[in-house]
């Protein structure tokens, strides 16, 4: 097992979804460390749940005043990225994966959400941000994605040598 604490997030920018899914699939094919509190199939548990309650709406709402501070940063948020260290609200917890299932179910689960996003409009309000348009919905599910793939690092030098399954446990 690599020592995480040679490890940083990684900085991480995607234009498209399928770049995200490229990120996804590289990922479950290479060997990796997670630098944060969630494993990799934990972290696409929370994403897919996420994006996929954007057709089946969100178990809660968060509170008007929340709501309105939020459409005045959508912008700036869509653009430069989510702030890490945001401790979601106890009605979040759906979305919390402690239940995950194993990598490769939760990569199949992410290429569905993605492909569902890829071919529909979103009809949800989304928790925080209200009712948005397509492109917003994509640019928001993917800074959200930036933020928690940021913290799956590739393995580099002797900690890449082990085998995937070794260095991923």
């Amino acid at each position: 097992m690599p020592d995480k604490e040679n490890y940083q997030r990684r900085r991480v920018r995607y234009d498209s979804l399928d770049e995200f899914r490229l990120d996804v699939d590289f990922f479950a094919q290479h060997a990796y460390v997670t630098v944060g509190n969630w494993s990799y199939p934990q972290i696409l548990t929370h994403l897919y749940r996420v994006m996929n309650a954007s057709f089946d709406g969100f178990p809660f709402m968060m509170p008007w005043p929340v709501r309105f501070m939020a459409r005045l940063f959508r912008k700036p948020v869509f653009h430069f990225g989510f702030p890490s260290g945001f401790k979601m609200p106890r009605q979040a917890k759906p979305f919390l994966p402690e239940d995950a299932e194993d990598l490769p179910t939760a990569v199949e689960k992410m290429h569905d959400a993605i492909h569902r996003l890829q071919d529909h409009v979103p009809n949800k309000p989304h928790a925080v941000f209200g009712h948005m348009d397509y492109d917003d919905w994509v640019r928001c599910h993917l800074r959200h994605a930036e933020l928690h793939m940021s913290f799956v690092v590739p393995l580099t030098g002797s900690d890449a040598k082990l085998g995937k399954d070794d260095a991923n446990e």
